[in-house]
């Protein structure tokens, strides 16, 4: 796969997804068999891909007797997908506001990644009353 699937596949787009929104992006107004052969997928998971992609406002269908299909710009794509994960996220945040945080304990945890040990560095730092002290590598500093 090349970088342009890839990049939505880390928005959250299937494998098939990615491959029909990118093959409908760079083909034009084209029929869903098209795309099947042209990404060597099942017709049928091609046009399920098509309907779920219409559905998220990746690509438009054509009425007319072929059906076919034509890729929105990535452009109106990305500003799509930014305003529904900007809702969800007010949503979601809403919603586990009214959740009661376990209350705090003394055992250590390992935290996974670098923006996991970022960002609750920076709650700390946020939280602290008076002087800040680190004992940092300089590389990540």
């Amino acid at each position: 796969m090349n970088a342009a699937p890839d990049a939505l596949l880390a928005l959250g787009f299937s494998e098939i997804e990615a491959l029909v929104y990118c093959c409908a992006l760079e083909a034009g107004p084209v029929t869903g068999y098209r795309v099947a052969q042209s990404i060597g997928k099942a017709v049928a998971n091609t046009y399920q891909a098509i309907a779920s992609l219409s559905q998220k406002g990746a690509l438009i269908v054509d009425d007319g007797d072929r059906r076919l299909v034509r890729a929105v710009s990535p452009k109106e794509l990305m500003a799509t997908l930014a305003r529904r994960f900007e809702a969800n996220r007010r949503e979601a945040e809403a919603a586990l506001s009214g959740l009661s945080a376990a209350k705090p304990d003394e055992r250590v945890y390992q935290l996974q990644t670098a923006e996991q040990t970022f960002a609750r560095a920076r709650e700390m730092i946020a939280a602290a009353k008076g002087v800040v002290l680190a004992d940092l590598f300089p590389d990540p500093a």
